[in-house]
């Protein structure tokens, strides 16, 4: 990260870490890819990880050990805080930055009360409001009541280990996870905003077509387990979706469950699918897409929420809700796989955590009076 701002006065900089040493996905590695760059950058700041409880600071030390770490409370006088999490527990005592995602629990099942509640007490307590998309920044507006101007967008980025060049040759990989078979890869948790069910029906009427595994992140769970955790939007979780069983039983043996794979796993299972699939009806940013398509692999996406402003022109759009327009979707990506490999690395360049990180640390400057 580049210092190409003027010089100004050192700073004294909280960062909520709390969270660190158990979110190595999602928020977890959002905020480590904000941190590296001003650890290189060698900031004129002087930056704390503060853990909310004592309890929290051991684990925060053992995680972060190139970090000075204090817990809430003890900390020394600090100039502005920034809270990265959707929340601000504590009162840091100085101007405060907060980072909402999103606000999915106004939007979707299973939201509570609490959750709400948090995001709300979030908007009150921040001095500024940090969000990772244009679509979160509407969305802040509308179901918090934050006024757009108080509300600044930074865009989240992709790490460089990203890319097209496998660790594992494509053969020994899907012979080593599964069984030799091309595959369809989604990467995601099993909400139903994320779009699971509408994919394993979509893919049931496919997968008579083509030989592929359907590769989902996770592990197994028993089938009426998994039904329960699949119910449909607007019903309660326990209400399946219609046809939803049936669709797992056409799929039996040809769903495979990565479990939660080491990141360069995880970068070769983006490298060595045949489509990667991101159903999801809402997202904040959807950092799947981007690191699918910094991987090298042609992708197929809902045409909702943030995924747009990720994917660009590179995916197959499709609407998730349309059966029809899903499955079509499914077999056009499979049927044009290896001519649409590679096609998302120029829009994947766009997004850049050195960018990224300078962009909120000059936010985080000017809440200093």
């Amino acid at each position: 990260m580049r210092q190409e701002r003027a010089t100004r006065a050192r700073l004294t900089l909280g960062v909520e870490g709390t969270y660190l040493p158990r979110d190595h996905r999602g928020m977890g590695r959002y905020v480590r890819n904000v941190l590296a760059p001003w650890k290189r950058a060698g900031l004129p700041h002087r930056v704390i990880l503060l853990a909310r409880e004592r309890r929290h600071l051991a684990a925060l030390r053992r995680e972060m050990p190139d970090w000075e770490v204090a817990p809430a409370g003890e900390h020394p006088a600090m100039d502005a805080c920034w809270f990265p999490w959707n929340r601000i527990d504590w009162e840091p005592g100085c101007p405060s930055l907060v980072t909402i995602h999103d606000v999915a629990p106004f939007v979707f099942p299973p939201g509570t009360p609490a959750d709400r509640e948090r995001l709300l007490q979030a908007a009150r307590r921040a001095d500024r409001i940090l969000t990772v998309s244009e679509f979160s920044r509407q969305e802040i507006a509308e179901h918090l009541k934050v006024p757009l101007e108080g509300i600044s967008v930074v865009l989240e980025g992709v790490e460089p280990e990203f890319h097209p060049h496998p660790r594992t040759p494509r053969e020994e990989f899907l012979r080593r996870h599964t069984e030799g078979r091309p595959y369809v890869l989604f990467v995601g948790n099993h909400e139903p905003r994320k779009g699971l069910a509408r994919l394993l029906e979509a893919f049931a009427a496919v997968c008579r077509e083509f030989p592929h595994a359907l590769v989902l992140s996770g592990s197994p769970p028993s089938l009426p387990g998994l039904l329960r955790r699949l119910g449909s939007l607007g019903r309660s979780p326990e209400t399946p979706q219609p046809g939803l069983a049936e669709s797992l039983k056409a799929l039996d043996g040809r769903i495979v469950w990565a479990g939660t794979p080491d990141d360069e796993t995880l970068r070769d299972f983006y490298r060595h699918c045949d489509l990667f699939v991101f159903p999801s009806l809402y997202e904040g940013f959807g950092l799947p897409l981007l690191e699918a398509m910094a991987c090298g692999a042609p992708v197929a996406a809902a045409r909702r929420a943030s995924l747009p402003e990720v994917g660009g022109e590179v995916p197959w759009w499709f609407d998730p809700e349309d059966p029809a327009d899903f499955t079509a979707a499914l077999r056009w990506g499979l049927q044009h796989a290896e001519d649409r490999r590679g096609t998302g690395l120029e829009q994947a360049r766009r997004f850049d955590w050195e960018i990224s990180a300078r962009a909120i640390m000059e936010i985080l400057e000017a809440l200093v009076p």
